[in-house]
């Protein structure tokens, strides 16, 4: 039989934040950092490996003289770089543009200040891996991948060592860890060589066995290291050697071997990652599409921003960055760690969104004077917009009942439709008008105090039941019972419900079965006053009702544009329970035949099998002649069941860091909090359809929309007073 190397990669697993807060991650971060060197002082064979562009700069700046040390084993060849991002993330749950920032502000700090241009991505502990990180990787200039999860007791490979695709083409060297990217003690060491040699590709004659204490930092221990260079010679046919991995997948790149290939996603690790933290991953969605504007709006006028705009914005995006740490964006670390992470994720926000401001505004002002009240509306996005547009302009103090309109550049009435406002002050007041902008583009609505007059409209309205040209739709005390386009039904009669399932399950949900939340249900959300018309105009009808289960509440508001085939819903969930997860059941009434899910950066079908899947952004459920299409940007995790009922997980309410594998039984609730408590807001569309190719475009019409691209301000110069 062929010799096999066995590749021995002694690293550190250190969570900067998990069971304790960034700050003792960055102490770990230093004593781990000093240990290693000595090991590689007290041993001359000896080889590290460690990652992530934070810790070498949170090391840079605490402990240069560290910093020194770890640079001149870098350039020897003993310390080795991997993971050219700026951080293990979360790989399911953060956009295409966090992504590639990921890369381009850890591959430009690696090469600042270690000379290095990292070749291998690095993912051992993050809990599944989205199907585009191939392409993302190799933009980033990285050409192989290590992973520890799924293991091989969940999720099948065609082998731990492959070619692994991205459905654009793309394709880097892959290998999974098998049993663990990290040992405890002698114990774990030799169990995780013999797990590498049971799975090592035998023609290829290398594979890869990490070793080290992790989690909370530590390295390779001398203990282990004496052991292994105690036992080089495995066995007859088998060697250990101290290694790091790009010098493995250079030794496998010459053996010329074909390897298997696999394009896809690896899934199931933890599915309770998807949907647990709520906040977090809205508050992470909302800042990476501020910062993806505020880089926008600065390429497209940069002589507009404010000085240092550009670093600013880096420096928020490097927030941003760090907060979609797999244990922190995945929602498995300790609750004091959210309160960190709230204040930076808002500090980003609070940068981005000045710098926003500035350069709109400074845009705006390049236009002249005018004698009537002007509201300027600005495209801050790189593609055009076409959609509704809810304003709220200062009419100073004229009385509820005396009439405004709204007026185009040409001077043409723009339709409007006056709403409540944001305050309850009768002062302001509210308008919703339709527009389109180009990309990059900008309109002017004046304002003039006159009645509109009548407008047409095709929205018909019925008790409990509003419709258009396109669809219709109707309500009952428990549910959205109907939705219908051109006579075709799209849900089944028992409708929309939002319903509470028993969750016994830990903070990852490591212990469903089949990956899936089907818990006894434990009741659903019910009106007992019914609904109600809370708007009522031309452009935009809207049904609400408020319903109870047990000692939460739920505030629903379902609307309909006027000439518009989207059910927009909005959703104001005040939740108050624990170990159960609440889902807003979708049955469609057409047979499925594909499901299509949104996944960062492309859209991939994905099987019936009523398993936990991430969602980013959208599903479509398609059948023979009708698509049913949900978009959202606070929904991150659902199953589809065999018959087609696409079941919404929007929020889970486990303990904060619940592991089955430590503990037993539900850990008490008046010492350990449980997630996910209080007041979540949700907006969904649905969109009924006829094909797939009008599915799509819809909604990507209404992501559009939804990332709020369309900023505006109020000027008057040249206004008469």
């Amino acid at each position: 039989m062929k010799k096999l190397y066995v590749h021995m990669i002694g690293n550190a697993h250190l969570d900067p934040v998990w069971m304790w807060t960034w700050p003792f991650g960055l102490d770990e971060a230093i004593n781990t950092s000093r240990t290693m060197l000595e090991l590689l002082d007290e041993f001359p064979d000896l080889m590290v490996t460690r990652g992530e562009a934070w810790l070498y700069d949170s090391v840079r700046r605490i402990a240069p003289d560290i910093f020194i040390k770890i640079k001149k084993r870098v350039e020897e060849g003993r310390w080795a770089v991997v993971n050219g991002w700026w951080i293990q993330p979360d790989t399911n749950h953060i956009s295409p543009a966090s992504f590639i920032k990921q890369g381009e502000i850890g591959g430009a700090w690696f090469r600042e200040h270690l000379g290095v241009s990292v070749r291998t991505g690095y993912q051992v502990d993050s809990f599944g891996h989205a199907a585009m990180i191939p392409s993302f990787l190799r933009k980033a200039g990285m050409v192989n991948y290590i992973f520890g999860r799924p293991g091989s007791e969940i999720f099948e490979l065609p082998a731990n060592l492959f070619n692994w695709s991205s459905p654009d083409g793309k394709t880097v060297m892959a290998f999974r860890i098998e049993r663990s990217y990290c040992s405890r003690n002698l114990d774990g060491l030799k169990s995780n060589i013999d797990a590498a040699i049971s799975t090592a590709n035998r023609e290829v004659g290398h594979t890869m066995c990490f070793y080290g204490i992790g989690d909370h930092g530590g390295g390779p221990s001398r203990s282990q290291i004496e052991w292994i260079i105690s036992n080089r010679n495995y066995s007859r046919d088998i060697e250990l050697v101290f290694s790091h991995p790009d010098m493995f997948f250079e030794k496998v790149r010459r053996t010329k071997v074909k390897l298997p290939d696999y394009c896809g996603e690896m899934q199931f690790s933890m599915p309770g990652c998807h949907s647990v933290m709520h906040r977090v991953k809205q508050q992470n969605r909302q800042a990476e599409l501020l910062a993806s504007q505020a880089d926008a709006i600065i390429k497209k006028f940069p002589e507009l921003a404010p000085e240092g705009s550009a670093a600013r914005v880096q420096e928020a995006w490097t927030r941003i960055l760090f907060n979609q740490f797999h244990d922190i964006l995945a929602g498995t670390s300790i609750e004091l760690a959210y309160e960190h992470s709230r204040d930076e994720i808002g500090l980003a926000k609070t940068m981005t969104r000045e710098i926003i401001v500035d350069i709109a505004r400074r845009k705006m002002l390049e236009l002249g004077g005018d004698p009537h009240q002007r509201i300027i509306l600005q495209n801050i996005a790189d593609l055009p917009f076409s959609g509704w547009v809810e304003l709220e302009p200062w009419l100073g103090n004229i009385k509820p009942e005396d009439p405004v309109t709204f007026l185009d550049e040409s001077g043409k009435k723009l339709p409007s439709q006056q709403l409540a406002g944001s305050a309850a002050e009768i002062k302001m007041r509210r308008f919703l008008v339709h527009v389109e902008i180009s990309a990059f583009g900008r309109k002017v609505i004046r304002l003039q105090y006159k009645s509109q007059g009548s407008l047409d409209s095709d929205i018909e309205r019925r008790k409990n039941r509003l419709g258009n040209k396109f669809v219709q739709f109707s309500v009952s005390p428990k549910s959205i019972s109907g939705i219908l386009r051109n006579k075709l039904s799209y849900i089944r009669r028992n409708g929309i419900r939002i319903l509470a399932l028993e969750d016994k399950s830990d903070t990852w949900g490591s212990n469903t079965a089949n990956f899936s939340f089907n818990g006894k249900m434990l009741g659903e959300f019910r009106s007992t006053d019914g609904w109600k018309f809370i708007e009522n105009g031309p452009l935009r009808a809207t049904l609400a009702c408020e319903m109870f289960l047990e000692k939460s509440s739920l505030m629903l508001k379902v609307s309909l544009c006027a000439e518009d085939p989207v059910i927009r819903i909005s959703m104001r969930l005040l939740n108050n329970g624990s170990h159960r997860v609440l889902k807003m059941m979708i049955p469609p009434a057409f047979k499925i035949l594909k499901r299509l899910d949104g996944v960062p950066g492309c859209r991939i079908e994905r099987p019936l099998d009523g398993k936990e899947y991430p969602i980013f952004n959208e599903i479509h459920l398609i059948g023979e002649k009708q698509v049913m299409s949900l978009v959202s940007k606070d929904v991150f995790g659902a199953d589809v069941q065999p018959d087609g009922e696409m079941r919404l997980t929007l929020l889970r309410a486990p303990t904060y860091v619940h592991d089955v594998n430590f503990s037993t039984g539900l850990p008490d609730k008046l010492i350990y909090p449980s997630t996910d408590q209080g007041e979540h807001h949700f907006e969904i569309s649905l969109i009924p359809s006829f094909s797939r190719k009008d599915a799509l475009a819809l909604a990507d019409k209404e992501m559009t929309m939804q990332s709020d691209p369309i900023w505006h301000a109020e000027f008057t110069k040249g206004m008469p007073k």
